[in-house]
């Protein structure tokens, strides 16, 4: 008898594409008040771009985790469900997830190629240099740590999971990932992030496990501060 999974492994959850709607409506009120009171705190000296960037960054992150535990599973299974529930080897789980790493960007670097014979302005611009010079310890928590894990849990454990049952996985895998790419704001990022939500979507939904996904995501935001540490 063969141990290995089924070729493909569906979260099963208990939330319905309801209870999405409603947790990315809350968390567009979210972004909406942070996009309000930045443009109100730019008018304040004493408060910095990065310090005021950060902070509204944080601020969304807790309203995705909070969001996608409240709408989804707090009273059916608790937290484990947004991620998947299935147990992988160490090994496998770091196969997958360097597979999501290397085509997340690969996937990237063509979208960034494609932009570029269109326009210069569709072409994402890296993590500003302000960030590391300004805050350079918080920069680091929550572009690679904090936001990544936030993100994932809520657009790929918590809303593709939501609506993968009812809509399958290409429905599911496209709105999610259009939804990541709206959180996103610039123009510019929200091709990228569509087309790295895509791959994580697929990753997530192949595996039945949110892990190999959080850690693409955290060593792509890595990589991206690295890069941008180095020219410093």
């Amino acid at each position: 008898m063969s141990n290995r999974p089924p070729l493909r492994v569906r979260p099963a959850v208990p939330w319905s594409p309801r209870q999405v709607a409603l947790g990315a409506g809350l968390v567009t009120l979210a972004i909406a008040l942070v996009f309000a009171v930045g443009r109100f705190l730019e008018r304040d000296s004493a408060a910095t771009p990065v310090a005021t960037v950060l902070a509204a960054s944080a601020f969304v992150s807790v309203v995705m985790v909070a969001a996608a535990y409240g709408m989804g599973p707090r009273a059916a299974g608790g937290l484990r469900a947004l991620f998947g529930g299935r147990r992988s080897s160490p090994a496998r789980m770091l196969g997958w997830a360097a597979l999501a790493f290397l085509a997340s960007y690969a996937a990237t670097l063509v979208y960034v190629l494609a932009a570029e014979s269109v326009t210069d302005a569709a072409v994402p611009s890296p993590i500003p240099a302000s960030f590391l010079e300004e805050l350079p310890l918080l920069t680091l928590v929550l572009v690679v740590l904090v936001g990544p894990a936030a993100e994932e849990i809520f657009f790929r454990g918590f809303c593709f999971a939501g609506l993968v049952g009812r809509w399958g996985f290409w429905g599911a895998a496209v709105a999610s990932s259009g939804l990541f790419g709206l959180a996103h704001l610039d123009p510019a990022l929200m091709g990228p992030a569509f087309v790295s939500g895509f791959v994580f979507a697929w990753v997530y939904w192949r595996t039945g496990s949110l892990w190999p996904v959080v850690l693409a995501h955290t060593a792509r935001n890595g990589v991206a501060l690295a890069v941008v540490a180095s020219l410093l």
